[in-house]
């Protein structure tokens, strides 16, 4: 028997295809790995990512700065309540502050979480309101948007997303 493919697949897949055209639309970029979030749930207790892309930057590289990024995707299907959003973004830091990540990334440095909701922007902003309300400082590395926003953008360099604690949205990549 195959395997099952749920709409949360179909819509990783979505993301992951306009990440790459993205990516190879600037010579400076490249797409290093893909690791689903299914390889790392054993690493740490808690919530992992759907989907984790590694990106490495030649410009970086270039001025001395760490090249590599992590993108933790994390798709939000609207099937949990928004205040129980605050505990996992909690495991959310521990993850990028733990061992495990340090173990596997060589760094605990270049992490950032990409919230991608399928519901409204209302429904965006009550997730960073639980971010902000649940790790303070920490809310910084999560950035948010929503899957209807990345649909015919360019979703490394176009201005998309939404930092939690911070106004007005911005891109991941300047230009």
């Amino acid at each position: 028997m195959g395997s099952v493919i749920t709409v949360g697949d179909l819509v990783i897949r979505d993301i992951q295809w306009a990440w790459e055209k993205a990516a190879a639309e600037i010579p400076t970029l490249t797409v290093v790995q893909w690791i689903p979030g299914s390889m790392l749930r054993w690493e740490h207790t808690g919530v992992a990512p759907d989907m984790i892309c590694v990106m490495f930057d030649d410009c970086r590289w270039s001025q001395g700065l760490p090249p590599y990024t992590r993108f933790l995707l994390w798709l939000d299907l609207v099937t949990h309540s928004t205040p129980s959003f605050g505990e996992m973004v909690k495991d959310g830091v521990a993850y990028l502050r733990s061992e495990s990540y340090r173990k596997r990334f060589g760094t605990n440095a270049g992490g950032l979480w990409l919230v991608v909701t399928t519901g409204s922007v209302w429904r965006m902003h009550g997730l960073m309101r639980q971010t902000r309300q649940a790790v303070g400082e920490g809310a910084g590395v999560f950035w948010f948007t929503t899957l209807d926003d990345i649909k015919g953008v360019n979703p490394l360099f176009d201005s998309i997303w939404c930092q939690a604690g911070e106004p007005g949205p911005k891109a991941l990549f300047a230009t």
